[in-house]
Order: structure tokens, then sequence, then C-alpha cells
């Protein structure tokens, strides 16, 4: 999928970008679109200053 961007920001089509207060809401979230048949690959966590305390993104 091409990235699309507006004066170099980057703006993501065709992902689910959540926010969560506590890492292991995050980690719920991932395992509930595993129950629901996605695979590993398509749900990536992220933590720390640049992706904030837990971020499920899945495309």
């Amino acid at each position: 999928m091409a990235k699309h961007t507006d004066f170099g920001a980057f703006y993501p089509t065709g992902y689910i970008v959540a926010a969560f207060e506590k890492y292991q809401d995050a980690q719920a979230a991932c395992q509930d679109l595993y129950t629901g048949g996605y695979e590993e690959r398509d749900c990536a966590l992220h933590n720390g200053p640049r992706g904030g305390r837990g971020r499920a993104a899945q495309h």
C-alpha cells in the first residue's frame, strides 16, 4: 500500500491505530484480533516515547 504524505507527515491508510494507557490492554487487543482470525504479523505493539504507552496497529 502506498504511503501518503502531506508536507512530509505520514498518514497511514488501511490501518487501525489504537492507543492504550496500559500495555497489557494493548496485548489483550492483539489477542482478540488473533482470536478473530488475524495473524500475528497483523498486530504490532509499540511503546516508549515514539509509540505511546501501548499501541496496537493492524493492517
